[in-house]
C-alpha cells in the first residue's frame, strides 16, 4: 500500500472518529447548539464544488439510488451491511480527496456525518430498522443538493421508490 494512500485512509479514519460525537447525537436525538442551527450558504449561494467532489458525490448518489430497491420485507441484514459497507467506501473516497475551503468543508462534514450515521444503522450497529440508515442517508443527500453547487444533482425522493422513503 503506497504511503499516500495509508495518508488518505488515516484521514477518513480521522475524520469518521471525529465526527464520532455528531453521529451519536444524531442517532440518539441529542444535538448540541451548533449542530441544531444547521448547515448555512456561502453568503446566500450554495458552496463551490469541484469536479473530483461532484464525481465522487454522483458515484455516492448511484449506489445509494440503487440501494433503494432493497425490500424492507425480504432483505436480510447481510443485504443491508452489503450497502452499507460499499457507501462508506465511497465516503472515505470522497473525504480523501475533498479539497474544499475550511469554510465549505464544515458545512460538508455535516452531511458526512448524516451518511455515516447512516452506513451505522444500515450495518447493524444501532438498535434501529436497518431502512432507517438508508432513509437518514438519503434525506443528507437530498440536502447537500440544496447546500452545494452540483449542476444536475437530484433529490433521490422525487424518483420511484419503494416502501423504503415512504
Amino acid at each position: 500500500m503506497s504511503f499516500k494512500k495509508i495518508l488518505l485512509i488515516g484521514y477518513a479514519i480521522t475524520v469518521v472518529l471525529g465526527a464520532a460525537s455528531t453521529v451519536s447525537a444524531a442517532i440518539s436525538g441529542e444535538r448540541s447548539a451548533s449542530e441544531t442551527s444547521g448547515p448555512t450558504l456561502d453568503h446566500g449561494k450554495k458552496w463551490a464544488t469541484d469536479a473530483q467532489l461532484r464525481r465522487n458525490m454522483s458515484d455516492l448518489r448511484k449506489i445509494v439510488s440503487n440501494g433503494i430497491g432493497i425490500d424492507p420485507v425480504k432483505s436480510t441484514q447481510a443485504d443491508y451491511r452489503i450497502l452499507g459497507d460499499r457507501i462508506q467506501t465511497q465516503v472515505a473516497a470522497i473525504v480523501g480527496q475533498c479539497k474544499l475551503a475550511p469554510e465549505a468543508d464544515e458545512v460538508f462534514h455535516t452531511f458526512i456525518a448524516e451518511i455515516i450515521a447512516g452506513v451505522l444503522i444500515l450495518q447493524g450497529q444501532t438498535t434501529q430498522p436497518p431502512h432507517r440508515g438508508l432513509q437518514t442517508i438519503v434525506r443528507a443527500l437530498d440536502r447537500y443538493g440544496i447546500y452545494f453547487d452540483q449542476p444536475g444533482w437530484r433529490t433521490i425522493r422525487r424518483e420511484p421508490t419503494s416502501r423504503l422513503l415512504q
